[in-house]
């Protein structure tokens, strides 16, 4: 992302961060066996929204510099 000047790469990596930190939160509960099943579907819906949303907004990006000279 950074390689491609993506305009957001601070912001999407920022994302996962967080993803990951809920995600070993959650693992935490689990293992501990103190979760919830909300818990886990909120996850599973942030990170589906984080596809659909982030993750695809850098996938049109790349592409599209594919196709553009630089400079």
């Amino acid at each position: 992302m950074a390689q491609l000047d993506f305009k957001n790469c601070k912001g999407h990596v920022r994302e996962h961060q967080v993803m990951l930190e809920k995600l070993a939160e959650i693992n935490q509960k689990i293992a501990n066996d103190d979760w919830i099943q909300n818990d886990i579907q909120e996850f599973i819906d942030k990170w589906g929204k984080h596809i659909i949303n982030s993750d695809m907004a850098f996938n049109v990006y790349q592409k599209k510099q594919e196709f553009e000279p630089v400079g």
